[in-house]
């Protein structure tokens, strides 16, 4: 009691079962009357209550848990021998602390996987409801949760009710976790890819690594239709010609170029796939899991399209760069290579990246010596790192190393001072197309054997 009015429960009250306790404010005396009362939880409404016959009475069951309350009330108390006053009074009771979630780990599951809702504090017991199994720990501060009936991406929605020690219940807790969806992979190059080079590298890449990869590549098959008719080449192209293959399965080769993806590589005669052929690779991967737990829900199929056997060697000693065709020479021009100080690098490559119009900027700041920034850069295509075959409009120079490491070939386009230029790289970027080997041997002028660079 405080003043002219009397508070249950009493103030400073803690622990309070809202299923129990009642709320009942009433004058304290018989010249004191009630003007108006509010029951508050702190940051929220007010408890919905009238005053009837000059008291308030809340009943049991209408308070939260954790919940703090004030009860401010003013009354109006009469004297004997003075005008009556007004007195507002407070008073501040709790009810019970129950068991909330605290953290959900993890928010995504695979296969027989579980998921873990810790409380604080500890829990008596739980009321789980949603399509989920559940099991209190025995410690009551971890509750652990597994789907009804497994799916593969889907969303997992359920409600978490927590009584504390004393068997208090608290409030409802909604929770929801997801599960993994089915595994992926994607083929390169794509479904329907046509006009491919023969070095074209197949790979696989996986949303996710295998669990097995020896048992992953076992469900991998390719097959090619049938190639063109065998040639061995002649001249500077000698060696560039088509082998036999027969059309069917093609051996393979499998190499992991990183936990998620899987390169294969053909095992033919020239290491290289058929030419004018569909290359089919067939992946057997449903059911197949990854680390992660989930598992692929369908096999995949994917093919594309090889064109002729389309080589570009480039003669670093004699600065001369051939096109050929099915071992026939189509063409052969003067190139530019990288100078002493940037060399050009030997070795077997393809052509990854075609970029008609480029911007090409050294790596080395633009305080370094040799710095340069060129832009319209034409007919770029990369073939090792950032060394590519590409026009260059700003030298006549051809049959003499010139660049920093491309393959610099003769253009008209962008060329002011020799706009009458042979259109080498036009005719290159109309050669060449995604997948073509470049072929890139002997020695810089200038350079000796034994400091040439190689791959």
């Amino acid at each position: 009691m405080k003043g002219a009015v009397s508070f249950q429960p009493a103030d400073g009250a803690t622990e309070l079962d809202p299923a129990q306790a009642e709320v009942l404010v009433k004058p304290s005396g018989g010249d004191a009357s009630l003007k108006s009362v509010t029951v508050q939880a702190d940051g929220g409404d007010a408890v919905p209550s009238t005053l009837d016959g000059g008291r308030l009475s809340i009943k049991p069951g209408t308070l939260k848990t954790d919940s703090r309350y004030v009860i401010t009330a003013v009354a109006t108390v009469n004297h004997r021998d003075a005008p009556a006053t007004e007195e507002t009074q407070t008073s501040a009771f709790s009810t019970a602390t129950t068991p909330h979630v605290v953290a959900t780990n993890p928010l995504s599951v695979g296969p027989n996987q579980s998921v873990v809702v810790m409380l604080q504090p500890a829990a008596g017991a739980v009321d789980v409801e949603g399509p989920v199994r559940s099991e209190l720990g025995p410690d009551g501060l971890t509750i652990t949760v597994v789907p009804e009936t497994f799916k593969q991406g889907e969303t997992y929605s359920f409600s978490v009710t927590a009584k504390n020690r004393k068997g208090i219940a608290g409030t409802p807790q909604s929770i929801s976790f997801n599960t993994l969806p089915p595994a992926t992979a994607e083929v390169y190059p794509g479904r329907g890819s046509t006009n491919m080079g023969v070095a074209i590298p197949m790979t696989l890449t996986l949303s996710a690594p295998p669990a097995d990869k020896s048992d992953f590549v076992t469900h991998l098959a390719v097959t090619a239709s049938a190639a063109p008719p065998p040639a061995t080449g002649t001249g500077s192209c000698a060696g560039f010609g088509n082998p036999a293959v027969s059309a069917g399965s093609v051996p393979v080769s499998f190499s992991w170029t990183t936990d998620r993806r899987v390169r294969l590589t053909p095992k033919t005669p020239d290491g290289y796939w058929p030419a004018k052929s569909t290359i089919a690779v067939s992946a057997r991967l449903s059911g197949v899991q990854t680390t992660a737990g989930n598992v692929f829900a369908s096999d995949i199929n994917s093919s594309f399209v090889t064109a002729d056997k389309r080589v570009i060697d480039v003669d670093l000693t004699n600065q001369r760069l051939t096109a050929c065709r099915n071992g026939v020479q189509d063409r052969q021009f003067l190139i530019s290579s990288g100078a002493v100080a940037h060399p050009t690098y030997t070795g077997t490559f393809y052509i990854y990246s075609r970029v008609a119009d480029e911007e090409m900027k050294s790596p080395e700041g633009p305080f370094a010596p040799d710095y340069y920034d060129i832009k319209h850069v034409p007919w770029t295509q990369y073939f090792d790192g950032g060394a590519a075959l590409h026009g260059a409009w700003w030298h006549n120079n051809f049959g003499h190393p010139m660049s920093h490491g491309c393959v610099n070939v003769q253009t008209p386009t962008e060329n002011k001072q020799w706009p009458k230029a042979t259109p080498e790289a036009e005719y290159l970027w109309n050669f060449d197309y995604l997948g073509d080997p470049v072929i890139v041997h002997g020695v810089t002028p200038g350079l000796a054997a034994s400091a040439q660079p190689s791959d």
